[in-house]
């Protein structure tokens, strides 16, 4: 066989280049490899040889040869035209490689399928009627077209003015054409011409082109009788985005009419082409103006048509006739609706081993209507995402039927199997080969389907047997349910294997290094090191926590029992001290302690509405209380009043002494005795009273025996704690350990709110570590430093300290920023509005981007889609829109297909009153469109703007 991995990738590229269609290029492909195979068959193509040596041995006798050997087999007379011309393709592509010097297949004529009659009708005089058999053969088949085109075929006739030369390719850009068989002045006549413009590689030419037309009586040589420009800045012509050209011409261009007695001065005459500053095309065109009989118009007379630039024939079955190699009824206007009808039935037949194409082209879909014209009638949807909606105009899956589906008798519905869960969505159901059970996706996750009997119905469907079990069902439930029973238990059994018993006595009781319970534990006692909670509840009455040793051990069963009496192997020996009930806070401290002697200590404050102690109680840190009662408290309240109303008696004695100290020199030397015996109680009584502000509570074992009438000074007194129920002023005060003050408690180098908030505050502002750290009134906060935001910094502005300054920011990740006042980059993939979405808002089938106000952006064509929507209300009708792709090279262009500047331009309507959609449209939003010549295979970037 050839070599496919280096002929066959290229002559596919080649017919790339020519702009043919997906099934077309398939088919090509599919006739050479069967060529081959032929050749290969009848030991025409030898293996041995080199490619270039087999493809040069081919002869037009060998291809004559495998069409004879088709026509024996009686193969479609269809199917053998198509593979010759596969054949014609392909040698075409492999004699502009250089491999042969001549295209062998080019004169092997196709199998015709006209039926000539004996006898003819007497030609027209000013007609030419006498082909010969061998020119008869030369012409392409015929293809037959049903009676019911009749109204079109004579709709096409009229359409084709037998001058004109009409190449099939459509146009993006509407154009107003003036019609080619429209009433037209005297001895002017117009040639409608279409083509396609591609530079050697077979890209198309877009760019503006000069180009020349002459019409001569010749093939080659003789000199132009007529002569056409289209050059210059008015007059060349513009190419679509595909390359394709379409001129009138005599009309369009030079504006230089045709002189009619040109196609009656010369049987024939001949279309030259010449495009910018390049030679004349090769080779001419022929315009079969059969003389130009002066009745052609009325086609009187002319034979069938069976070549390129032939006049349609309806032969007397009243059957049309085209004579072309691969027909096609265009309608030669952009936006126009194409109607075939009948009144009664349309069929559409291939014949042979031919398909038969339905193809929607850009983003359109494929309706099936009944009843009606409008999308209401729509029965079956084809969109151009390959979904099939039944009654639904949106289907979102590959199938979506809108409404009930029934499987008839003895037929089966088979769903798909898996052998583990795919994503689910509620509803859905498939057969795990795993399980081998059906599963379904309900309430967010997959369970099994058939777990119990099914009495309800299936699908909304309530017909056959879904609603009740026969007994042999109801058999099969019970075995079901059994199985799984055993299941469970086995499951049961293998969970508790798992476990390390060390003992399990004759009396049902369970010793285990490591048991584990999913739900609770019920035991009157339960012996543990450790036990990790996150509540205990009482189940009936007080919750006992045994601390000390006497705890029954009846119940209790260790290995070194004999396992039959019951008795405990435990005993008491070696059991230590006394535990203790241990309660840690914070950090692990530990902030309370109960022991088995039931001694509480608490680190922390003890708030209670009612505390009774009925014994001793000590304190190590401080004790604060409104009020405290006691015996000796009651005593040491009275000796405390005595000693300040001893004190005040003394002061009130200093006060008395003091004016009586004489001023006179004199006196005070008489009197110096007593003012230093006086000075000496006063520095005694500061003393004091410095001391007694320092006392703690006298210990009642001291005084308890004391005479309450009995006065005393307070001498040199040191007091372990001290409380002051009412004001009290220290100057200077230094606090060794800790110091609460209200709810703030101050202790080494930390200060502790214990209520919820600590409030700080100033009259102007806050200044921290010598003013580095500013908190101003108003909740400025000034940092000469570094600011650390761990967790994130919330802000709605962020600027510069100084107006002209700029904020640096080395770097930065967002998830969404909006710049309002420059360009930012805005469209990205996870914007595209899905076509259907589109659909839903706007009315427009196609995928979109929202892009606001912004005059600059960018945007990507998904895979597969062949145009994007950007809405923008910067598009007016003076708006000039620039693209450039990003990073890629492609041989199709993006372009601007369309503008909407919603200006006074009203929806187009129907009879309906309802857009052409078939939605009614709420608004109009401004947008354009970028389209490319064919579906993207990969994504499209490009970045856009907008100028104006």
């Amino acid at each position: 066989m050839y070599n496919l991995s280096n002929l066959e990738p290229k002559f596919k590229n080649f017919l790339l280049a020519e702009n043919i269609s997906v099934i077309s290029i398939r088919n090509y492909l599919s006739d050479v490899r069967h060529f081959f195979g032929w050749l290969i068959a009848n030991q025409i193509y030898d293996n041995d040889k080199n490619l270039r040596t087999n493809l040069a041995s081919i002869k037009e006798s060998a291809i004559e040869d495998y069409k004879n050997s088709y026509l024996k087999a009686n193969l479609p007379k269809k199917t053998i035209n198509r593979r010759l011309s596969a054949l014609r393709k392909f040698f075409t592509f492999v004699q502009k490689q250089g491999a042969i010097e001549a295209n062998p297949a080019t004169k092997v004529n196709n199998v015709s399928s006209l039926q000539v009659k004996p006898t003819v009708h007497k030609p027209a005089p000013a007609i030419d009627k006498t082909p010969t058999r061998n020119k008869m053969k030369n012409k392409q088949k015929a293809v037959k077209f049903n009676f019911i085109f009749l109204k079109i075929a004579l709709a096409i006739i009229i359409l084709f003015f037998p001058l004109a030369l009409f190449i099939q390719h459509k146009f993006k850009t509407a154009q107003q054409f003036v019609p080619v068989l429209s009433k037209q002045p005297p001895n002017k006549r117009y040639i409608a011409f279409s083509g396609k413009l591609t530079d050697e590689l077979g890209n198309p030419i877009i760019s503006k082109t000069d180009v020349k037309f002459n019409l001569y009586t010749a093939p080659v040589g003789a000199e132009s009788v007529y002569t056409s420009y289209c050059i210059g800045q008015d007059g060349a012509i513009t190419p679509d985005v595909n390359g394709n050209i379409r001129v009138l011409i005599g009309y369009d261009c030079d504006r230089s009419p045709i002189d009619s007695n040109i196609f009656i001065d010369y049987p024939v005459i001949y279309l030259g082409v010449t495009p910018g500053s390049d030679v004349e095309m090769q080779p001419r065109h022929k315009i079969p103006n059969v003389g130009y009989a002066l009745n052609s118009d009325t086609l009187q007379g002319l034979n069938p048509g069976s070549d390129y630039m032939s006049i349609p024939f309806i032969n007397q079955s009243g059957d049309l006739l085209i004579g072309a190699l691969e027909p096609g009824i265009h309608s030669i206007f952009e936006s126009e609706n194409f109607t075939i009808s009948s009144a009664e039935t349309i069929n559409v037949q291939s014949a042979g081993i031919g398909d038969v194409v339905l193809q929607a082209s850009d983003s359109g879909g494929i309706k099936f209507r009944t009843g009606g014209i409008s999308d209401t009638y729509t029965r079956l949807l084809i969109n151009n995402e390959g979904n099939i909606g039944i009654g639904t105009l949106f289907p979102s899956y590959g199938l979506e039927v809108n409404d009930d589906i029934k499987v008839t008798d003895g037929n089966r519905l088979i769903v798909g199997s898996s052998p583990t869960d795919p994503s689910g969505e509620n509803g859905a159901i498939y057969y795990n080969t795993g399980s081998g059970k059906f599963r379904c996706f309900q309430k967010n996750q997959w369970f099994d389907c058939f777990d119990q009997a099914e009495t309800n119905s299936i699908g909304g469907a309530y017909e056959g047997n879904l609603s009740t079990d026969t007994a042999w069902s109801q058999l099969e439930t019970q075995i079901y349910l059994l199985t799984n029973t055993v299941d469970n238990l086995k499951s049961k059994i293998d969970t508790l294997s798992k476990f390390s018993l060390n003992v399990l006595t004759a009396n049902y009781r369970l010793l285990a290094t490591n048991l584990s319970v999913s739900e609770k534990i019920t035991s009157p006692i339960v012996e543990t090191t450790q036990i990790k909670t996150n509540e205990i509840i009482n189940n009936h009455g007080d919750i006992n926590v045994i601390l000390g040793s006497q705890v029954s051990d009846a119940n209790l069963t260790t290995p070194e029992s004999d396992g039959d009496s019951g008795q405990t192997g435990l005993t008491n020996k070696n059991k230590g001290s006394l535990a203790s009930l241990i309660i840690k806070g914070l950090e692990g401290k530990t902030v309370a302690i109960i022991d088995a002697a039931g001694n509480a200590s608490f680190s922390g404050q003890l708030a209670a509405n009612d505390l009774l102690i009925a014994n001793n109680a000590s304190v190590s840190g401080s004790l604060y209380a409104n009020s405290i009662e006691s015996e000796n408290l009651n005593s040491l309240t009275q000796e405390v009043s005595n000693t300040k109303a001893r004190t005040a008696a003394v002061e009130e004695k200093i006060s008395g002494l003091v004016p009586r100290i004489p001023t006179e020199s004199g006196e005070v030397e008489k009197t110096s005795a007593v003012s230093q015996s006086l000075i000496n109680d006063i520095n005694d009584i500061q003393f004091l009273l410095a001391d007694l502000k320092s006392q703690p509570l006298p210990n009642p074992n001291y005084y308890q025996n004391l005479d309450t009438n009995q006065q005393s000074t307070i001498d040199n007194v040191i007091m372990e704690q001290l409380t002051v129920t009412d004001k009290s002023n220290f100057y200077d005060t230094a606090v060794s350990n800790s110091s609460t003050v209200g709810s703030l408690l101050l202790q080494d180098n930390s200060i502790l709110s214990l209520a919820w908030d600590l409030k700080l505050s100033a009259l102007s502002k806050i200044k921290l570590f010598d003013d580095t750290v500013i908190i101003s009134k108003d909740g400025s906060i000034t940092a000469k430093g570094k600011v650390l935001a761990e967790g994130g910094l919330v802000t709605n502005k962020i600027e510069a300290l100084n107006e002209n300054e700029a904020v640096n920011i080395d770097r930065l990740a967002l998830s969404n920023l909006i710049i309002n006042d420059r360009f930012l980059s805005n469209s990205s993939s996870s914007a595209l509005i899905a076509s259907s979405e589109n659909f839903e808002i706007n009315g427009i089938f196609s995928p979109a981007f929202e892009t606001g106000k912004t005059i600059a952006g960018d945007a990507v064509i998904p895979s597969q889609s062949q145009e994007i929507i950007i809405y923008n209300s910067n598009v007016t009708d003076s708006s000039l829109i620039y693209l450039t792709p990003k990073g890629q090279i492609t041989t199709s262009p993006v372009s601007v297909s369309k503008k909407e500047p919603c200006g006074s331009i009203s929806p187009e309507m129907n009879e309906t009153n309802k857009t052409t959609s078939g939605v009614e449209n709420p608004g109009c939003k401004p947008y354009f469109k970028v389209s490319l010549p064919v579906p993207a295979t990969q994504p499209l970037a490009f970045d856009w703007l907008i100028i104006n």
